[in-house]
């Protein structure tokens, strides 16, 4: 599965969650602030709420409101390492001037050479670790999601087939009082055709059940007990769903409990919808002036509680607290809003159930561009060696980078540092320092420099032109010497001594780079480790998309055999519920598994965090540490200047 497809569905559904709240925290205000809003007003709020939910997943392209301030163009703090290839990584910084190099950051290149083919070659490395990083979570994420989804769906199934046998096992009512009871509630309705009316041992309360064909049952208990004016405002009260059209319109907000399985507020809007539905069912059979709003609280009473049916509408509460709710509405039936404030609340709710997210306003000027600037500290290889002496610091891993924001690239929980190779700064051409090893701090324009030569093995923190001057000064010699430019002027320290000292200085932050390189390498095994389990991790959730797929086919031919009522049918459909449980058991079975290798993946990220955080310290006190060496460099060198150590350079 495509990694990219597969987050950005997973950031729809996260968007289309949190907009929701928006959504149905509006819609309670609205409620609060306006009690005796109609009960058709309040189903219509619930129901866009719910198609809100639905939108926000498929919708192509939310809405987009400029409504933060704009932003100014990102400048980026480069930070710049070469591996043996020469490759550039880059992450962003604080600097709001320029896009520079920090002088002060101490990296380990065996060479500086090629930098533009490797800049795009890190940069597709760096996104394919992250995808492969993110990639094992996101599909645990999404077969997770599936799993509720068709979990969710095989409870709606059973429900539904629990109401076809209700529909199966009922027979046509044949009370003559209560069928003219029934032609003559739906003659005032205006229902061109009535739905059959049967009656059912297995129910509770009145119901009307199945939008293709529906049917409304009578309880026996209901047939034999009720009056003639109980039994009117039941009839009416049913029938009033079936003018509503309720039983379509409630596919809107089932669809929404569906995909949104996991959102305690999809389950609030599909509560408090059918709650509405069925106060506004309330509010019509008391419009009608033959009913007495005591006289239906009572009925209310007497249906008491029971369970809503999975495809229909029952006359009774589900809940002793929504029986109460409707009760306590019923004093509100008689109440009228006037037109304007409902006009404003549905163009407010329309508004807010459109996709739609916050973003930036148009920057319309581009911020100015400046010349970067570098810097890198070098300790090479054996000087009888072409090749580079590979620094314990320099690691063709990735966590092998002196910054430790590189270094937990690998880690599932740490945001990987984008690479930004297009806009990383111009090395110096190969020709200027390809006659070197080792590492190479490179600045822009400054008034010191200094290269320290000891055959190819090079530590400098120059400028680019003072690479030329000074390999042109050591004409292939293999003694060590040390090139200075102060201001105009240029240098050329001969003495062994001084030579020795300036390495020592330095000897510091390449053994705080060798530390660096071996946590590189652990981060690098614990990358391995996290590879193989995501890969277990991705045949599991295969293994669970295929069940997945016999459960849908099952689904299928259940709906298929669900019209059918011979003995056949029943004894396939039970075979097929058999199946289910089967297939059930061994999703299951899978889900531990992938819970298993979860709890593996949370513990070598843990590891890894703490490996990361060991990077960052020793890049704190690697970069502390340049800044001393530095500091003692330029003491050392103005010594060797005013002692005549260093000799004007012709």
């Amino acid at each position: 599965m495509d990694a990219a497809l597969l987050e950005a569905f997973l950031l729809r559904l996260g968007i289309a969650s949190l907009h929701s709240l928006v959504l149905v925290a509006l819609i309670l205000l609205i409620q609060r602030l306006v009690p005796r809003l109609p009960a058709a007003v309040r189903c219509l709020l619930w129901w866009m709420a719910a198609l809100q939910l639905v939108l926000g997943l498929i919708w192509p392209r939310p809405l987009e409101l400029p409504l933060l301030p704009a932003i100014a163009p990102a400048v980026l703090e480069v930070h710049a390492s070469s591996s043996g290839s020469g490759s550039v990584s880059a992450d962003r910084g604080a600097s709001t001037d320029a896009l520079r190099l920090a002088p002060a950051t101490v990296l380990a290149v065996p060479a500086v050479r090629g930098m533009d083919e490797a800049d795009r070659a890190v940069a597709a490395d760096n996104r394919s670790a992250a995808s492969a990083s993110s990639l094992p979570w996101a599909q645990l994420l999404a077969w997770l999601w599936l799993t509720g989804v068709i979990m969710t769906a095989l409870q709606t199934l059973h429900a539904y087939q629990q109401s076809r046998r209700w529909r199966r096992t009922s027979r046509p009512c044949m009370h003559p009082q209560v069928l003219a009871i029934y032609a003559e509630v739906g003659a005032r309705l205006n229902l061109r055709s009535l739905p059959p009316l049967r009656v059912s041992n297995h129910i509770a309360s009145p119901q009307l059940l199945g939008p293709w064909r529906p049917i409304v049952l009578l309880p026996q208990a209901v047939l034999e007990g009720f009056d003639d004016d109980e039994m009117r405002m039941a009839l009416h009260h049913e029938l009033s769903h079936q003018q509503r059209r309720d039983l379509w319109w409630g596919w809107m907000p089932a669809i929404a409990r569906h995909l949104f399985f996991f959102h305690p507020a999809a389950h609030l809007i599909v509560r408090e919808y059918a709650f509405a539905r069925e106060a506004a069912c309330d509010e019509a059979v008391l419009a009608c002036d033959h009913h007495a709003a005591h006289d239906y609280g009572r009925l209310l009473l007497r249906l008491g509680v029971a369970p809503r049916p999975c495809a229909g509408m029952a006359g009774a509460s589900p809940t002793y607290s929504l029986l109460k709710r409707r009760l306590l509405m019923l004093q509100n039936s008689n109440a009228a809003t006037r037109g304007m404030p409902l006009v404003l609340i549905a163009a407010t709710i329309v508004v807010a159930a459109l996709p739609w997210r916050v973003t930036a306003q148009a920057t319309t000027t581009p911020a100015p561009a400046t010349q970067a600037r570098a810097a890198v500290v070098a300790q090479a290889a054996s000087a009888s060696r072409p090749a580079v002496k590979a620094n314990p610091a320099v690691s063709a891993k990735p966590a092998a980078a002196p910054r430790p924001v590189a270094a937990a690239a690998s880690t599932p929980r740490a945001q990987p540092t984008a690479a930004v190779a297009p806009t990383a700064p111009t090395p110096p051409h190969a020709d200027e320092v390809d006659a070197y090893e080792g590492t190479v701090r490179i600045h822009g324009a400054s008034d010191y420099a200094y290269v320290i030569m000891r055959g190819r093995e090079v530590t400098a923190s120059a400028e680019s032109q003072d690479f030329k001057v000074s390999r042109r000064l050591q004409a292939g010699s293999t003694e060590p010497m040390i090139y200075v430019r102060k201001g105009a002027k240029t240098y050329l320290i001969r003495d062994a001594a001084t030579v020795q000292k300036a390495q020592a200085i330095w000897k510091p932050v390449s053994d705080l780079g060798e530390q660096q390189g071996k946590l590189g390498e652990a981060q690098g095994k614990l990358g391995s480790e996290q590879g193989a389990l995501g890969a277990k991790q991705g045949a599991l959730g295969s293994q669970m998309g295929e069940l997945g797929r016999q459960h849908a086919q099952i689904a299928l031919r259940q709906v298929s055999l669900s019209q059918d009522d011979s003995a056949a049918a029943e004894r396939q459909r039970q075979a097929l519920e058999k199946e289910t449980e089967a297939l059930a058991a061994r999703q299951e079975a899978l889900g531990n598994q992938q819970e298993a290798l979860g709890r593996q993946q949370e513990a070598l990220g843990s590891k890894q965090s703490v490996l990361g955080e060991q990077q960052a310290a020793l890049g704190t006190r690697q970069a502390a540490a340049s800044d001393r060496a530095d500091a003692q460099m330029k003491q050392l060198l103005d010594q060797a200047i005013a002692s005549g150590v260093a000799q004007p350079a012709g």
